[in-house]
């Protein structure tokens, strides 16, 4: 999701940039050097051409006359056409739209380049990732075959592996941030804490323990369960405090003890 994420944003930007860029065009379009063009048959083809670099591109393609949308929307061409490397019929017509049209065209090939190279390389970890899992889940499929699994315990397995799977792939684990190493046996140890305490400090013990709390960090583990999982049985030796820290619910059902003809 991170790398969808990355595109939809670089595409954001690039459209938020053609608009901001776009209304510059419109403005400075709207700056006219000189008089309208004069129309009249005498008009000599120097005056003509002098008068054609004076008046912008909106007085020229008359687009007072036009309506917002198709006013915003050749701008806004305009503006693509640069990044993209096309062609319109709007053109420069006097010095400063021209100084502008060059400025955006140096921008435009600088931007758009690394855009178009971090596009590639996000589209190259995206298709990666989706073939690792693809592959992931045929091993494991097969594994399951090979062994003679029965239909309703691979159905469960799979089940499981997929949600295990996009979960550990939606958060950051531990183990992939490397410099999590660097850090000292105590800091460690608090990070550790930190991170699990608004699930600990529910019990009465670890409230008001505060500091000290740091002595359970090592002996706290995070542990998953499937659907129709068992997390003890009647009768087994009580080993550890259990904390439901994510979604879901566990059934609690009273069992009697073998050997003692009571309930527990």
């Amino acid at each position: 999701l991170s790398i969808i994420f990355d595109i939809v944003k670089m595409m954001l930007v690039l459209v938020v940039a053609n608009h901001v860029l776009a209304c510059g065009w419109y403005f400075i379009g709207s700056v006219d050097e000189g008089s309208s063009p004069s129309t009249t048959a005498s008009d000599s083809d120097s005056e003509s051409n002098d008068e054609y670099a004076k008046v912008g591109w909106v007085a020229f393609y008359e687009m007072d006359a036009r309506t917002i949308l198709y006013r915003y929307s050749t701008a806004l061409h305009w503006s693509l056409t640069q990044f993209a490397g096309g062609s319109m019929e709007v053109v420069p017509h006097t010095s400063l739209e021209r100084v502008y049209s060059v400025a955006v065209l140096l921008l435009a090939m600088i931007t758009f380049s690394s855009f178009v190279s971090i596009l590639t390389a996000s589209v190259s970890d995206l298709r990666r990732i989706s073939n690792d899992e693809v592959k992931a889940f045929w091993m494991l499929r097969r594994y399951l075959q090979d062994r003679g699994v029965s239909r309703e315990v691979g159905s469960r397995v799979q089940h499981y592996a997929e949600y295990m799977y996009h979960r550990q792939k939606s958060h950051v684990q531990t183990s992939d941030v490397a410099l999590l190493e660097l850090l000292s046996e105590p800091l460690r140890a608090e990070l550790r804490i930190e991170t699990l305490s608004g699930h600990i400090k529910c019990h009465p013990l670890f409230g008001s323990a505060q500091v000290q709390t740091r002595v359970f960090s090592n002996a706290i583990l995070e542990i998953c369960l499937a659907r129709g999982d068992s997390l003890f049985h009647c009768g087994e030796r009580a080993g550890a405090m259990h904390f439901v820290a994510c979604s879901g619910k566990i059934r609690y059902q009273l069992g009697e003890v073998e050997g003692h003809g009571g309930e527990s």
